[in-house]
């Protein structure tokens, strides 16, 4: 997500694991703790989903799934058909609201992420003489962790990152970012994020690195689970290439990422009318979320809980599809998910979280459930499309 644009390329390297007895704690606690966090890291958890896919072995496939996400999936359901699917988010190339951002000089510096190697080449030969530019080193994507390698596949075209400025901004932060890998808050302001998002996102990133060390998907969940007790301004919806802010907003109400938003947008208008009239039409869709790369996005609206069956709110619908990446191993394990996943949400018309649990009901009637075995529940995303920028209440 470019709302890690503060960071560089994401980290690829997993922390040490927690110590074994820390002062003062119970011995029999940690210890279950310590088996629980051995069991339940993700990028070994990820590491078998691959070998599974690659391996063409869909039972272990499935199970790995099931550890990575604490689900119960129903088996033998199939692939989600290519018209089930929809890419949300790409993580490769230009965005169009970033784009927008430097034409009309909103910020200081911007800082384009995942950018295909050939296409931040050619954007510095057309426009060296009117900014200045700063292409990265090459990387990789890892397109279930969203995290950088060093080295790709056979065939696989690296990925860099782009800084553009018309003075020096993208220099010195070019340089605090290598000095100073931590300092979100400073490059944050480098960059024109709104103080409290820059300093809520900097939270998120030191509580992340001592767990699982998946920032972005420990942000975008953050924020969703705020939008059930409250719907969020569909304009800070950060699930989408159309997304207009660069940033993690600090919640689905904030009145500064909003502002910024709406100041990108009108930019957006200027330079590419079709991008922001698709981004009107596309930000603020419904989702139900695991993790960045598991979630669907619903034709649907938020239904609060004075109208549903069970408890909190909810999304009623009319469809529903999977979000894939433009990769073809991930999007294979993405679509064994969509097929299991979307079996159960095609019988219904109504959606809820009851505790870990993902219930499905047709005419407030359950007729399917998915059945959470983790710690961290699936979040839904809710979005008043009736309030695209500025918190009316």
């Amino acid at each position: 997500m470019a709302a890690s644009a503060a960071l560089g390329p994401s980290k690829s390297a997993m922390l040490p694991m927690r110590p074994a007895n820390p002062a003062g704690r119970d011995v029999p606690k940690v210890r279950q703790e310590n088996a629980a966090m051995e069991q339940y890291t993700l990028q070994g958890i990820y590491d078998e989903l691959r070998h599974a896919a690659r391996a063409g072995d869909q039972d272990a496939a499935i199970a790995a799934l099931e550890r990575a996400l604490g689900v119960t999936l129903p088996r033998a359901a199939g692939l989600a058909g290519p018209g089930r699917c929809v890419t949300r988010l790409s993580y490769r190339g230009f965005k169009p609201a970033e784009l927008a951002m430097l034409a009309a000089n909103l910020k200081a510096v911007v800082k384009f992420e995942d950018l295909p190697l050939p296409s931040a080449q050619l954007f510095v030969r057309r426009h060296a003489a009117r900014y200045t530019l700063n292409v990265g080193a090459p990387y990789y994507k890892d397109y279930l962790m969203l995290r950088s390698r060093k080295t790709g596949l056979l065939g696989e075209i690296p990925m860099t990152f782009l800084y553009a400025s018309r003075d020096d901004a993208g220099e010195r932060l070019r340089a605090l970012e290598r000095s100073r890998p931590d300092a979100i808050v400073e490059a944050g302001d480098l960059l024109g994020f709104p103080p409290c998002c820059a300093r809520w996102f900097a939270d998120v990133f030191e509580r992340s690195r001592h767990e699982q060390d998946t920032v972005n998907d420990d942000a975008v969940y953050a924020l969703l689970r705020a939008t059930m007790a409250r719907p969020g301004l569909a304009g800070l919806d950060p699930l989408s290439d159309l997304d207009l802010l660069a940033f993690y907003p600090c919640g689905p109400t904030c009145a500064a990422a909003a502002a910024f938003a709406e100041r990108t947008l009108v930019a957006l208008e200027r330079s590419a009318p079709a991008s922001a009239a698709k981004a009107r039409a596309d930000l603020g869709a419904p989702v139900l979320f695991w993790r960045i790369p598991f979630f669907l996005v619903f034709d649907g609206e938020p239904a609060d809980e004075a109208h549903t069956p069970g408890p909190g709110p909810g999304i009623r619908y009319r469809h529903a599809h999977l979000h894939i990446f433009p990769d073809p191993v991930v999007s294979r394990i993405q679509r064994l998910f969509g097929g299991s996943v979307l079996a159960a949400i095609d019988a219904g018309d109504l959606v809820q979280i009851d505790g870990g649990d993902v219930v499905v009901y047709a005419e407030n009637k359950e007729v399917a459930r998915l059945r959470g075995s983790g710690a961290r529940p699936p979040a839904l995303g809710l979005w008043d499309r009736s309030r695209f920028f500025f918190d009316e209440g």
